[in-house]
């Protein structure tokens, strides 16, 4: 890793970390900004620095030319024959389909893919940690996921949005609401 790719990588950790500690730190608190809590503004920042590192990112990870050409060659197709001719072709989950027909109708660029995707993966780890109860240890969980999940989600970027939607469906069955768990899992195999 060159010099410019660890500066970028952990100034993003670092401001992760910041945004953690101060979400906790503002916790009971009821300051605000412009009308905003400012707790809920750095949970704001918490989950778009990642996102915004991977929609900017280009040619990181091992799948990244992978999802361009998925994109090109979905971006085309309309829902109806997706789902009738060719979803079985493809062999690519209704998910993606769909997310990247939003970024194609509504942006036209493959980039809002992987934003879309990361905003997914960091909500729902972020909202997991959250249920979890892992308050006082938000930084610290907030540093172990940017070790293992950020790198894995430049890479397996479908793969690591189901595991995120598990680690938090894992959240609820902790507190056996055993529905809502079966619930987030059975997403999980739909899309």
């Amino acid at each position: 890793m060159d010099y410019k790719s660890f500066l970028i990588y952990g100034s993003c950790l670092l401001l992760m970390i910041l945004f953690a500690y101060l979400y906790t730190y503002f916790e009971k608190s009821d300051k605000c900004f412009c009308n905003i809590k400012v707790r809920l503004i750095c949970k704001l920042l918490l989950i778009l620095v990642p996102t915004i590192l991977a929609g900017i990112r280009y040619n990181v990870g091992t799948d990244f030319l992978t999802y361009i050409k998925m994109y090109d060659n979905l971006k085309g197709i309309e829902c109806i024959d997706y789902f009738t001719k060719y979803a079985a072709i493809f062999d690519i989950e209704p998910s993606f389909y769909i997310i990247s027909r939003f970024a194609y109708l509504f942006f036209d660029s493959v980039k809002v893919v992987f934003y879309i995707y990361e905003l997914i993966i960091v909500i729902f780890v972020v909202s997991a940690l959250e249920r979890f109860n892992v308050r006082k240890m938000l930084p610290l969980s907030i540093y172990i996921f940017f070790l293992y999940f950020i790198p894995i989600s430049f890479n397996l970027i479908r793969h690591t949005a189901a595991l995120a939607i598990i680690f938090y469906a894992l959240s609820y069955f902790y507190e056996e609401n055993i529905l809502i768990y079966y619930l987030c899992i059975f997403s999980n195999f739909v899309s």
